[in-house]
């Protein structure tokens, strides 16, 4: 991994992952971290997804199977939580 000042890197092994795109993986590094680094409530993260997947940005059947496959308690939940206020049903 390159070096950088100030930055970063973490290696993620979840394979499911590969089958996401930009905006799903840096929804999954949201809801890893949140609420640390957030600005927004869950609430406004799920308004904000909502339109993502209208936009076709974010794949909510690919991003649930990933989500499975992760590790995070933190991410499970806070994606539970934004699922819920979609009206999506989440068994992760």
């Amino acid at each position: 991994m390159p070096i950088l000042a100030g930055v970063r890197f973490h290696k993620r092994n979840n394979l499911a992952r590969r089958n996401l795109g930009f905006w799903e993986i840096a929804l999954l590094e949201v809801l890893r971290s949140y609420p640390a680094y957030a600005e927004a409530s869950l609430d406004e993260v799920a308004i904000r997804v909502s339109s993502l997947v209208e936009e076709g940005k974010v794949r909510l059947s690919p991003l649930e199977a990933a989500v499975r496959a992760e590790r995070s308690p933190a991410l499970r939940r806070n994606f539970a939580a934004v699922s819920a206020e979609l009206s999506v049903d989440t068994s992760a």
